[in-house]
């Protein structure tokens, strides 16, 4: 990923922030669960150069940009999270956390 956007920790013993370690198993669990778009992104990430999921994609956006950076690097993308939301899961956990912050339904958001 691009360091610019995605700073990591520098090592204690290095000198130059230059030096540190990219990564090669990146680890992102979304706590509520993951959309099948945010899936599809990470799948775009992990492809290869020739992967017809790339084709469609602006060469300036980020995902084409991450996707370049993780293969440049060797990088990996692992996905996680509570559940996988199709379009009305994700649209009732969102109704009910607002209804739990309006003061609606305070037990829905425990």
């Amino acid at each position: 990923l691009p360091s610019a956007e995605f700073p990591t920790m520098p090592m204690a013993d290095m000198a130059l922030p230059d030096l540190r370690p990219v990564p090669s198993l990146i680890l992102v669990f979304i706590a509520g669960g993951v959309t099948l778009a945010e899936s599809r992104t990470v799948g775009v990430i992990n492809s290869d150069a020739s992967s017809p999921l790339l084709q469609n994609l602006p060469e300036g956006s980020k995902t084409f940009s991450a996707a370049s950076a993780a293969r440049e690097h060797g990088s990996f993308v692992v996905l996680g999270g509570n559940c996988v939301h199709n379009s009305a899961s994700f649209l009732r956990e969102a109704s009910q956390i607002a209804d739990a912050l309006a003061g609606k339904n305070p037990r829905a958001h425990t």
